[in-house]
């Protein structure tokens, strides 16, 4: 009988024993793909939509990409349209898909990525909007299609400046000689423009002081559901800061807005059409007056 001394016992029951501490460590340290969901589309636009998704676990490696891919196929991949999220932690994020087009359907998933490989959060479908002017407020978009500049004069004298009213408003809201008429929405806007006649090119930003230099608007209105013929009804909150962008091309202007509510939440919009000019506002559109 072979005898075993101690010294080998000691040894084999060692190497035993570093053997079943480095199985259960691998069982503990296993890496998994990450864990997430896909979001709602919200701030659905013509031409974009804010996506995102929630990653909930890490898989037990740290997440190296994370972000959206999307498509008007089903089953997005990375091999597609994707966006990449700077932070890679844990938690909810949401991206700005833009240059999409109008009046389509997107197909869209999050999507993170760790060492064990990429993992797609559930699929979520939005179509884009069919409009080319729209303004949009917790998270639901209004259509806009006719526009007004409102002459009221000179303000400041040096160096000149003038106020020039912006109106914006849906297409059920009707102005003739008579009162205006409709319940529909609006977006109005106190301006201040270097010339009499029309909106100087360039941003328009919100003045508290209300100084009525050029280049500033001192307030600002939205209306959702207005009701004109009682100048009431719906909701009706003032704008309280943020920026007016005009641009134009011979008779279109294009008028980006982006601007906060005096309940704290933000009102972006999008405007590309014409203007009436109107130097001597009266019964038709005074009650859009907004000063």
């Amino acid at each position: 009988m072979k005898i075993i001394s101690a010294k080998k016992i000691v040894f084999y029951f060692s190497l035993l024993a570093i053997l079943v501490a480095t199985g259960c460590s691998k069982d503990e340290e296993k890496i998994l793909t990450p864990v997430l969901t896909t979001l709602a589309p919200t701030d659905i636009t013509s031409s974009s939509a804010i996506a995102g998704g929630n990653v909930t676990a890490d898989g037990g490696a740290g997440i190296t990409a994370k972000g959206v891919v999307y498509g008007k196929n089903p089953n997005p991949d990375l091999s597609g349209s994707f966006m990449v999220f700077e932070n890679n932690t844990l938690g909810t994020f949401n991206q700005t898909i833009t240059g999409l087009d109008m009046n389509t359907t997107y197909y869209v998933r999050a999507y993170a990525t760790n060492s064990q490989g990429t993992e797609y959060g559930n699929e979520v479908s939005f179509k884009t909007l069919a409009l080319s002017s729209y303004f949009i407020y917790e998270g639901n978009s209004y259509e806009l299609d006719k526009g007004f500049i409102e002459s009221y004069g000179q303000y400041n004298e040096n160096p000149a400046t003038y106020n020039l009213d912006l109106i914006l408003a849906s297409p059920d809201i009707n102005f003739s000689d008579e009162e205006p008429s409709g319940i529909g929405h609006v977006l109005g806007f106190e301006m201040f423009s270097s010339s009499m006649t029309d909106l100087v090119l360039g941003t328009y930003s919100y003045d508290m002081l209300a100084t009525y230099n050029a280049n500033t608007f001192s307030f600002g209105i939205t209306l959702i559901d207005f009701n004109l013929e009682t100048g009431s009804g719906g909701q009706q909150m003032e704008i309280e800061g943020g920026t007016v962008k005009i641009e134009k091309s011979g008779q279109t202007y294009e008028i980006t807005i982006d601007c906060t509510l005096d309940n704290g939440k933000k009102v972006i919009g999008y405007y590309k059409n014409s203007l009436i000019f109107i130097a001597d506002p009266g019964k038709s559109t005074k009650a859009l007056k907004i000063n």
